[in-house]
């Protein structure tokens, strides 16, 4: 009898420890996962070509000079070439200006002694340059190229195309034919660039005077 006990209780044994590996399969999972975080590494990118640009019809394509009465205004009568540049399909271009000799950036549209007012509009396909009206859309030096940067475009959240708030774009649903949106650029965008330039009333230098615009590229996210 002492034998048919043990036997029994060895099987016993043996049959909960089967059932305990049936349930620990059992709770096993079906799937697993891991996860992979991927910071983007973007190249944002902008180049302005001023091959075929001139500020006279009498020019050479590429000439960025003038002779100019002081109190009057220029323009080029054919526009630098902008494309968006990098990886990263949501860029946006800011503007500003700088004198490299003795003249200043104006900041406002009021006409001063040795300062120089720059304005800028983007287009596409547009034949002939904006008219000075344009330029000077809105009365509040929207178009107006400073010494510190501005956006091209409309501000965040207010992306619609409309008049309300735009910096060197007037849109093609809107005044100006061949106008166009500079918001959120995929790379290679193209753009027209047009620049108008008013001397200042007077000047106590008559020496040469070099204005600089330089175009940044930026995320769109943010802008």
């Amino acid at each position: 009898m002492k034998t048919k006990v043990k036997a029994m209780g060895l099987l016993l044994a043996m049959g909960i420890a089967a059932l305990g590996v049936m349930q620990a399969q059992a709770a096993d999972p079906d799937l697993d996962s891991l996860t992979i975080t991927i910071q983007p590494a973007t190249d944002l990118g902008v180049d302005v070509d001023t091959t075929t640009a001139r500020l006279s019809d009498t020019d050479t394509p590429g000439t960025m000079s003038l002779t100019m009465q002081l109190g009057a205004t220029a323009y080029l009568v054919s526009p630098a070439s902008v494309t968006i540049l990098g990886t990263f399909n949501n860029q946006e271009v800011q503007l500003k200006a700088a004198c490299l000799d003795s003249w200043a950036i104006d900041a406002d549209e009021t006409a001063e002694a040795d300062k120089v007012q720059v304005y800028a509009l983007f287009s596409v396909d547009k034949a002939s340059r904006p008219v000075e009206l344009e330029f000077a859309q809105g009365g509040d030096a929207r178009h107006l190229v400073t010494g510190t940067n501005k956006e091209a475009g409309e501000t965040a959240g207010s992306e619609n195309d409309d008049l309300a708030g735009n910096q060197f774009e007037i849109a093609a649903a809107n005044t100006m034919a061949g106008g166009t949106n500079m918001d959120n650029l995929a790379v290679g965008t193209q753009k027209q660039l047009w620049i108008r330039v008013d001397t200042p009333p007077t000047s106590t230098s008559e020496d040469q005077q070099r204005v600089q615009v330089t175009l940044t590229a930026v995320s769109g996210k943010t802008y």
